[in-house]
């Protein structure tokens, strides 16, 4: 029975290991995930803001005062704007991405420290076991 139990304890920790290792993919498959999507919103921050100071162009040209001054101003402040927006998107999907892959490693560690946990379980069973019949055999 004991031998039963002890192999029980094993195999829990080597499926902690195995989730564990599961879990670490994931994370890191969520992580990639999350960079390509801060690059896709920055790049749609970008297609913006080009359009915005298109269309600032063609206004202040349209005016026919000319691009220059207070126009050119706003015109290089939505530039400005656009790029900001756009580095605030990338900076945000690599801290998402960089706690993702934390986290990824935490769980990998979790699960060696449960295959760990495990062995010694099945250990300590398999040890208390030989003490119980050497014990009951009389010990010597």
């Amino acid at each position: 029975m004991s031998a039963i139990k002890a192999a029980g304890q094993a195999f829990g920790g080597f499926r902690k290991l195995q989730a564990g290792r599961a879990a670490k993919q994931q994370f890191f498959a969520d992580a990639q995930t999350t960079r390509a999507e801060a690059a896709v919103a920055a790049s749609i921050a970008r297609t913006r803001g080009a359009k915005d100071v298109g269309a600032a162009t063609a206004r202040a040209g349209a005016s026919g005062f000319g691009i220059s001054g207070s126009a050119l101003d706003v015109i290089g402040q939505l530039a400005a704007d656009a790029e900001f927006n756009a580095q605030v998107s990338i900076y945000e999907g690599e801290r998402r991405a960089t706690s993702l892959r934390q986290q990824g490693r935490s769980a990998k560690r979790r699960g060696v420290d449960g295959a760990i946990a495990g062995g010694f379980a099945a250990a300590g069973t398999i040890l208390t076991a030989a003490a119980r019949a050497a014990a009951a055999g009389g010990g010597g």
